[in-house]
């Protein structure tokens, strides 16, 4: 009997204005999850296939007109070439990843695609752009067969068995499938994963590694603007946080489970070694939370002469940091810290976003970094039902006191993004204080880059004003550091459009907010 084939997607991505990338076209990176997927997958004797979109090499900016008629950017491989490519592979299931609310339209696009080429072909899509009401709108979504829920290794399996064995998907937890007639039908919740370093390292094999690393060079960057052969890095998933903006304990559940420092380390030295990678982005919903554990990795990168450049892109609790661990996280690699703030209101932290933080841990984090000279990034938003204009102002005055005093990095602040389940969505539909009442419709801005957020305090305009005033600042106390570093100043005026921008940041940085 012939195995099995699994084709996983990663959809096209579509730029449009404002909308956040870092790339003029798009951001790009290797899809991790997919990976994840195939390699448990493959692992279960079944043959697997990646086809990613965005990240090929005969992918292409290709103008496109969306149902509703506008006109937008998207990146992919062309129309041609994916139909060859899904034809060819004749898959038994394919599985969609959709990561954010943001890629709706790109998911479904992709779906009706494949749904023409192969019509008895079952396609699931998954990622933690699903919520309850795309399930109440399975049944009339022809293109899509099966909605899978949680975390994928296991899921993707059953799913295979069940398909291909011909047995009930009812049996099958964690998913929404149609029947015959086009009826939805639930299961019950897939438990999350306990055991991390139960599942294989992702199936790298499957993909052209040298071209996803060497695309910084090409100018498509992967988060930050860096040349570096960069890749994200996971170690964990969960968290037991419940701020109410946020959708990982939906997603990955509020149990922290992580991988052990055996496990990391064998991973890391897998991409240093096998691959050449040179920065990893650990993007860790929570990377510190067992400082035991996070010192005892950078212990043993350091021990085992592990090479590689590291930062915190998603962000680590201030308060789960110590000048030990900061200067351990600065041998082993670390070339910056990110942690996330929220608001500069202790009040509004509390009682609004539920974050259990004080605000003293971040200066106090501020003022070690400072003294171990190792870059620290603050993340900021802004725009929460509670908030007047007199605590964004404090926000305002935190963040800029953190720049000033020490050279904390401040790029703006993000707009809050009501996800669908989450508290804050929960709030502002109760008060009307939403923008876009259906959140399939949240795929017109990715997360934080568009107020869909007002209230009677504040509005898009109000917050947009905020962030370009924080930006101004940002620029400027980034100006001052350059005139305390002779080095520095000087590689950065051998350039004349540096030059001017620099006078500009002085001039327009550090006026005050209206």
């Amino acid at each position: 009997m012939a195995k099995p084939r699994v084709l996983l997607i990663n959809p096209p991505k579509i730029r449009r204005s404002g909308s956040g990338y870092i790339s003029e076209i798009v951001d790009i990176g290797v899809p991790i999850g997919l990976l994840g997927i195939a390699s448990f997958v493959e692992k279960s004797d079944i043959h697997v296939k990646v086809v990613d979109c965005v990240g090929d090499p005969k992918a292409e900016a290709l103008n496109v007109t969306e149902k509703d008629g506008s006109e937008v950017l998207m990146y992919s491989i062309t129309e041609k070439d994916f139909n060859e490519r899904v034809k060819d592979f004749n898959p038994d299931v394919v599985g969609i990843s959709g990561q954010f609310v943001s890629q709706y339209n790109e998911v479904i696009w992709t779906t009706e695609k494949i749904k023409k080429l192969l019509p008895n072909v079952k396609i699931v899509v998954g990622g933690s752009f699903l919520h309850r009401d795309l399930l109440t709108k399975l049944e009339k979504i022809p293109s899509i067969d099966i909605c899978a829920f949680g975390e994928g290794e296991h899921t993707m399996v059953d799913i295979t068995k069940a398909i291909t064995n011909k047995t009930p998907l009812s049996g099958v937890r964690g998913i929404a499938w149609k029947d015959e007639k086009g009826k939805a039908h639930s299961t019950e919740k897939r438990p999350f994963i306990y055991d991390l370093d139960t599942l294989p390292l992702p199936a790298y094999h499957l993909v052209d590694m040298d071209f996803y690393l060497d695309l910084p060079k090409k100018g498509f960057y992967n988060r930050v603007k860096d040349t570096k052969r960069t890749i994200t890095f996971i170690t964990s998933r969960g968290c037991p946080e419940q701020c109410c903006f946020c959708s990982v304990p939906r997603v990955s559940g509020s149990v922290w489970r992580r991988n052990s420092v055996n496990y990391v380390l064998k991973h890391m030295k897998v991409l240093v070694d096998t691959y050449g990678v040179e920065r990893l982005h650990i993007e860790d919903d929570n990377f510190t939370l067992d400082m035991k554990r996070a010192r005892e990795i950078f212990e043993g990168m350091i021990k085992q002469g592990i090479k590689v450049e590291w930062d915190t892109l998603n962000g680590v609790r201030a308060d789960r940091l110590d000048e030990d661990m900061l200067t351990k996280m600065k041998k082993s690699g670390c070339v910056k810290v990110c942690i996330s703030p929220e608001v500069g209101n202790q009040k509004i932290l509390d009682e609004v976003i539920n974050k259990r933080l004080d605000l003293k841990d971040v200066e106090k984090t501020a003022r070690l970094c400072k003294k171990i000279g190792l870059p620290l990034q603050a993340y900021f938003i802004i725009g929460f039902p509670g908030e007047t204009k007199e605590t964004i102002k404090e926000t305002v005055l935190f963040a800029k006191k953190l720049s000033k005093k020490y050279d904390v990095i401040v790029s703006g602040a993000l707009r809050a993004t009501p996800f669908y389940g989450t508290p804050l969505y929960k709030t502002a539909k109760e008060k009307g204080f939403l923008k876009e009442p259906d959140p399939t419709e949240f795929d017109k801005s990715l997360a934080g880059s568009a107020g869909l957020i007002e209230t009677d305090e504040f509005d898009e305009a109000y917050l947009d004003k905020v962030n370009k005033h924080l930006i101004r600042a940002s620029y400027y106390y980034s100006a001052k550091r350059y005139l305390k570093n002779p080095k520095k100043l000087v590689r950065r005026f051998r350039n004349p459009y540096l030059i001017a921008s620099t006078i500009k940041r002085f001039i327009k940085g550090n006026r005050e907010l209206i």
